[in-house]
C-alpha cells in the first residue's frame, strides 16, 4: 500500500509536472520579490547600482578596467539590461540573481527527474531554499547567475556524456562554461567535476571523449583571453584582499553553506530512519524509476559537493583570496546528490521520498508568513545623528569602510556631497593589511558622483571636521596617531560622532 501511494504520487506530479513547476515557480518568485523590495542595498550592491547607471557599456567596461569592482562583468551586463525595461529600484537591480536561483532549481529538478522520479525532483528543487544560496538569491552580486550557469553547466555535461541529444548539450556546455568565469572567477571550479568525470568515464571505456574535451577547453580559453585585463587586473590586488584564506576556511565554508539545511530537519531525519528500519524489516519492490546512476556521474557528484575544499586549496596556492559564498555552486550539487542519495539508500522504503519532499515544502510555506511583518527599512532614517551632521554646515567623513557607501547612497540627495570617504591604500594597508576597499573608493569616485577624497589632500585643506564612525575602518586610528583633537560630539546604535580639528592649540594649553 505505501508502494502505491509513493508510485501514484510520482505519477501524478510528473504527469502535472508544468502546473507543478508554475506553482513552485510562483511561490519562489512572488516571496523572493518582497524579500528583495524591503532589503536596502549593501555595499557589494551598490557598486552593481552605480556601475549599471553608467551611460554605456564601454564606460562600464571601462570602470571594471580601473578598478571599481573585480567581479567580472556579466552580472552587471544582465542588470544594465534589466534597467532599461525596469530602472534599477531594489526589485530591478536583484533580477539576475533571483532569476539565476530559480534557473539554478528547476536544472536541479531535470537532473534528478531523469535519474529518479518526480517527487525526488520536487524535493532537490526545494533543497537550495534552507542554504546560504536563497538568502543570495535576491542580492545584486553575481552568486544567483554563478548557481545557475554552474548547474546549467553540469547537466549539459551529464546529458552530453549519455549521448543525449549532443547537438544541443554540447554548445549549452561551452556556453554556460564560458559565462560562468565571464560572471565570477571562481566558476573556475565547475570545471573540475567536469575534468574528474570525463576522467573517469574514458578510462571505463578506454576511450576520450574529444568533442567534450574540445568544448571544455575551448570554453576556457575563450574566457580567459577574453577577460585577460580584468584577470591581470584582480591577481595584482589579492596578495593584499581582506581576509587571508585558511585551512579553517573548509568547514566554515560548509556550515556557511548549509548548516541552516542541517539544523532545520532534525525530526524529518528521525521519520526517514525509522522508514528504513520497516523497510529493512518488511521490504517492499524497488522503485523501478531509480535507475543505476553511472560511475562517472557519481565521482563528478563526489568532486562538485567538494568544492569547497577545492576553493580554499585554489586560495591557498594560485588566487590569496576565498569567502565562503565563493562556493557558492556547491549548493546546486548537494541539491542534486542528497535526495538521490537518500532514494539509493531506501529504495525499498518508498515513502522516504514522499517524507523528505513533504518536510521541505511545510517548513517553507511555514516560513512564508513572516514576510507580512517584514517592515521596509531604510538605512539612514535609524542615523539622526548623522543626518544632523550633514546638514550642520562643514564636511562630515564616514570612517567605516564597509558601512559608508550604505549611508551615502541613502543619504537625502542634496546632504550626500558633504558626506565623503578619506582614502589612502597605503595607510589602509598599514592599519588593516589590506588596501582592495580604499583602491575600490578611489576609482568609484572617478567614474560616479561619490565623494571620495585622498586623506592628505583633505587634511590639509580642512583644519576642522567631523568623522562619523560607523564600523570599522583606519580612520580614526591614524587620527589618534597624529594628535589630532578629537571631541566626542554623539553617540546613537551603531555610530558615533566626532568633531576633529588640526588646528595647533592656543599658546599656554598643553
Amino acid at each position: 500500500m505505501p508502494q502505491r501511494a509513493a508510485a501514484a504520487l510520482a505519477a501524478f506530479l510528473d504527469r502535472r509536472r508544468l502546473p507543478v513547476l508554475v506553482l513552485f515557480s510562483v511561490l519562489y518568485l512572488v516571496p523572493i520579490a518582497q524579500r528583495a523590495s524591503h532589503k536596502p542595498f549593501w555595499h557589494d550592491e551598490i557598486y552593481t547600482v552605480l556601475l549599471v547607471r553608467l551611460p554605456s557599456l564601454r564606460a562600464h567596461w571601462g570602470a571594471l578596467r580601473d578598478g571599481v569592482d573585480f567581479a567580472p562583468p556579466l552580472n552587471g551586463f544582465a542588470t544594465r539590461a534589466v534597467r532599461t525595461v525596469a530602472g534599477t529600484g531594489p526589485v530591478a537591480a536583484r533580477v539576475p540573481a533571483m532569476i539565476g536561483f530559480w534557473v539554478m532549481a528547476l536544472a536541479v529538478y531535470t537532473t534528478v527527474r531523469r535519474r529518479g522520479n518526480a517527487t525526488l525532483a520536487l524535493a532537490a528543487a526545494f533543497v537550495p531554499f534552507f542554504t546560504a544560496a536563497y538568502r543570495y538569491s535576491y542580492e545584486a552580486r553575481p552568486y544567483g547567475l554563478m548557481m545557475a550557469l554552474a548547474a546549467l553547466a553540469w547537466l549539459a555535461w551529464a546529458e552530453a556524456a549519455r549521448g543525449r541529444r549532443r547537438a544541443l548539450y554540447l554548445p549549452m556546455l561551452g556556453i554556460t562554461l564560458t559565462a560562468g568565469l565571464w560572471n565570477h572567477y571562481f566558476a573556475a571550479l565547475v570545471y573540475a567535476p567536469i575534468a574528474a568525470g570525463e576522467l573517469v568515464r574514458a578510462i571505463r571505456s578506454r576511450r576520450i571523449d574529444m568533442s567534450v574535451w574540445i568544448v571544455v577547453i575551448a570554453s576556457l580559453v575563450l574566457a580567459t583571453a577574453t577577460l585577460y585585463p580584468l584577470l591581470r587586473l584582480s591577481a595584482a590586488q589579492t596578495q593584499h584582499f581582506w581576509v587571508r584564506p585558511s585551512a579553517a576556511d573548509v568547514g566554515d565554508t560548509y556550515q556557511f553553506l548549509f548548516g541552516t539545511l542541517a539544523g532545520s530537519f532534525t525530526w524529518t531525519i528521525l521519520v526517514m530512519a525509522a522508514l528504513l528500519v520497516a523497510a529493512w524489516r518488511w521490504p517492499a519492490a524497488r522503485d523501478p524509476e531509480l535507475e543505476p546512476i553511472p560511475v562517472h556521474e557519481i565521482a563528478a557528484a563526489l568532486v562538485a559537493v567538494l568544492l569547497p575544499v577545492l576553493g580554499v586549496v585554489l586560495a591557498l596556492f594560485v588566487t590569496g583570496a576565498f569567502v565562503p559564498r565563493y562556493a557558492m555552486p556547491a549548493v546546486a550539487a548537494v541539491a542534486v546528490v542528497l535526495p538521490l542519495t537518500i532514494a539509493l539508500l531506501a529504495r525499498r522504503a518508498p515513502l522516504v521520498d514522499v517524507v523528505l519532499l513533504a518536510a521541505l515544502v511545510a517548513a517553507y510555506l511555514g516560513s512564508l508568513p513572516a514576510l507580512s511583518r517584514v517592515v521596509p527599512s531604510d538605512p539612514i532614517a535609524s542615523r539622526p545623528l548623522l543626518v544632523r551632521s550633514l546638514g550642520t554646515p562643514g564636511r562630515t567623513v564616514g570612517s567605516g569602510q564597509l558601512w559608508f557607501l550604505q549611508l551615502w547612497f541613502y543619504a537625502p540627495p542634496a546632504l550626500k556631497p558633504r558626506f565623503v570617504y578619506l582614502a589612502d591604500p597605503d595607510l589602509a594597508l598599514r592599519y588593516t593589511g589590506s588596501d582592495i576597499m580604499d583602491r575600490n573608493y578611489l576609482a568609484l569616485a572617478r567614474w560616479t558622483p561619490v565623494p571620495v577624497e585622498r586623506f592628505d589632500t583633505f587634511v590639509d585643506h580642512h583644519a576642522d571636521f567631523r568623522v562619523y564612525a560607523a564600523g570599522s575602518g583606519w580612520l580614526l586610528d591614524r587620527l589618534r596617531d597624529m594628535h589630532v583633537h578629537m571631541d566626542i560630539a554623539g553617540f546613537e546604535p551603531g555610530g558615533q560622532l566626532y568633531n576633529i580639528s588640526l588646528r595647533p592649540a592656543p599658546a599656554g594649553i598643553r
